[in-house]
Parts: structure tokens; C-alpha cells; sequence
């Protein structure tokens, strides 16, 4: 194989990146967990707000309304973290491909560098056979050489 080949560069800087990738991905899966966490923890707190709001005992309109305005709230909270898990996901998803892609490329240059390497291998062993048979015939001519005197 040529000194000069620049596959071993490519799969060290495809490996460097499928490293990064992975811290990436890491963090993102991390993150998408935390968030789902936080959306469950608030859906429950809206549930049991819910029930709540159906066991007490309706003293007055400025108390239905203040219980309504929150409840408006943890509505526009829950919306809100139900994006972010989306946003999550999605980011977790694209790393995921990402690093599929990334893994696929550094799988074909090693099967490359294995060919250039087999490629390599095989010209060395025909130029290998080449000397030994050149050193034969020379064995063979210098013996038939020797015999004729």
C-alpha cells in the first residue's frame, strides 16, 4: 500500500467525529429523559390539580376564576414541555441517524484500507514468486552451465 494514502487520516477523522457524535447523542438522550420526566411530573400535578378543582367546594366566583386562570397555566406549561420532549426527540432522532451514517462511512474506508492492504499483499507475493522463480532458472542455468564444461 502506497506511504501516502490518506485513509488512515480519513478513519481517525471519521472516528473523531463518530466520538463527538456520540457525546452529542449522549447528551440528547439525557436531555429528551429529563424532559419527558418534567412533562410527566407536570401531567400528574395537572391531573391532581384536576381533582381538585372537582372535590372542592366552589366558595365563590373569584376562587373558580383563580382556579381556572391556573389551570390556563398548567395547560400552557404542559403544551409548552410537550414541545420541548418533541424537540428533544426529534434531536435525538437526527444524532441517532447521524451517527449510523457516520459508523457506515467508517465501516466503508476500513473495508477500503483492508482491499488496498489485500491489493498490497498480493504484489508483494507475486513479486515475491517472481524472484524466487528468476533465482531458480539462474540456479537451473548456472548447474546446466557447470554440467556442459
Amino acid at each position: 500500500m502506497p506511504e501516502h494514502s490518506p485513509l488512515p487520516l480519513l478513519i481517525d477523522l471519521a472516528h473523531n467525529d463518530r466520538d463527538a457524535i456520540m457525546r452529542q447523542f449522549g447528551t440528547a438522550q439525557r436531555l429528551l429523559s429529563d424532559n419527558e420526566a418534567q412533562l410527566q411530573s407536570l401531567q400528574a400535578y395537572q391531573t391532581e390539580y384536576l381533582a381538585r378543582l372537582n372535590r372542592t367546594s366552589h366558595s365563590g366566583a373569584s376562587q373558580l376564576r383563580n382556579f381556572h386562570a391556573f389551570l390556563v397555566k398548567l395547560e400552557t406549561a404542559v403544551a409548552q414541555q410537550a414541545a420541548a420532549v418533541e424537540q428533544h426527540r426529534q434531536r435525538t432522532k437526527a444524532l441517532g441517524e447521524e451517527l449510523t451514517q457516520i459508523n457506515m462511512k467508517i465501516k466503508s474506508f476500513e473495508v477500503l484500507l483492508d482491499k488496498r492492504k489485500l491489493v498490497a499483499l498480493q504484489k508483494t507475493r507475486r513479486n515475491e514468486n517472481k524472484l524466487e522463480d528468476e533465482h531458480a532458472a539462474r540456479m537451473v542455468r548456472s548447474s546446466l552451465a557447470v554440467g556442459t564444461q
